[in-house]
């Protein structure tokens, strides 16, 4: 006897599993933001007032304008690590965050997994922007990514400056 399968079961765990995956992206994309603000602090203070800089100047900065920061930051150090690919890695994650936060979503499922749609205006037009399971894991390895190296970059600069 076949077992019968439960739809409400399998767009259930579906939804959760899109549910965990927005979770993670926009998780990374806070611990960026936090990392990216680190290293403008210690770039810019004494050891002793970054805790007082982060709160009275930082939290009033947009990503965008931590990320130009950064930016101008990484021109100004000499460093062995390769700089202007954490600004296109983070900037491609950004991006992804972006459209997965700001856009209408929905899910199929078919035998080749879970695909997210997401709704998207382009030349005044909606279209659609579709998400594998593959693709959701590179991007989720994108944003892994892009902290371990800003972690690196932030430990680089903490070294020059306070030491």
């Amino acid at each position: 006897m076949e077992k019968s399968i439960n739809l409400n079961d399998v767009f259930a765990e579906a939804d959760e599993t899109l549910k965990d995956f927005i979770f993670r992206l926009l998780t990374d994309h806070i611990s960026i933001e936090d990392i990216i603000g680190d290293i403008i602090a210690i770039n810019f203070c004494k050891q002793e007032q970054i805790s007082e800089f982060q709160g009275i100047l930082l939290t009033r900065l947009s990503f965008n304008q931590k990320f130009q920061i950064l930016e101008q930051i990484l021109k100004s150090v000499n460093s062995e690590l390769e700089k202007p690919k954490i600004i296109k890695k983070i900037d491609d994650f950004t991006k992804y965050r972006n459209l997965i936060a700001h856009r209408k979503r929905g899910f199929s499922i078919s035998k080749d997994g879970l695909t997210l749609y997401l709704d998207r205006y382009k030349d005044s037009k909606i279209s659609e922007e579709r998400m594998t399971e593959v693709k959701r894991i590179e991007i989720e390895q994108l944003g892994k990514s892009c902290c371990d190296e800003l972690i690196k970059i932030r430990d680089e600069i903490k070294t020059r400056v306070f030491s």
